[in-house]
């Protein structure tokens, strides 16, 4: 799936249970990804979220077949409640752009998320982690926190 460049929003709900889904190529130019507009997307192994990126909806990646996320935009990445709620295959994320939590348990019940780390963080809400092993999480010391 690849989307005209101009488009700046996933709809909510929009691949919602579509298990088939195996490679989406975000726009260039999108800001704002829509509640649930993932969610049960199994066969999602990867995604490039482009630099402009701005907010992620709640439940916007739930149960996706995601392995690894890379946040490296330019702009603060809000991200919401449950966005990446319990995805198995995650193992790593590396938040190098500025990462704004505002919401509950986003990557809760990650059975494999390994490695975090973070390069460029102002605020984490509590719990986003809950019930992930994390053996491995760093922190740059030139984090602004």
């Amino acid at each position: 799936m690849t989307f005209d460049d101009e488009v700046e929003k996933i709809n909510d709900h929009l691949f919602r249970g579509c298990r088939e889904l195996t490679q989406v190529t975000l726009p260039k130019n999108l800001k704002e990804i829509g509640d649930y507009a993932f969610d049960s997307t199994n066969s999602l192994k990867s995604i490039e979220f482009p630099d402009l990126l701005e907010f992620i909806g709640e439940g916007a990646f739930r149960y996706s077949g995601l392995t690894s996320l890379s946040f490296k935009g330019n702009a603060p990445i809000t991200i919401e409640n449950f966005a990446f709620y319990n995805n198995d295959n995650l193992t790593t994320i590396d938040f190098l752009s500025t990462f704004i939590s505002k919401g509950r348990l986003i990557f809760a019940n990650c059975s494999n998320l390994n490695n975090v780390n973070f390069y460029n963080t102002t605020s984490i809400d509590a719990e986003i982690f809950f019930e992930a092993p994390l053996k491995n999480m760093t922190v740059a010391s030139t984090n602004p926190v």
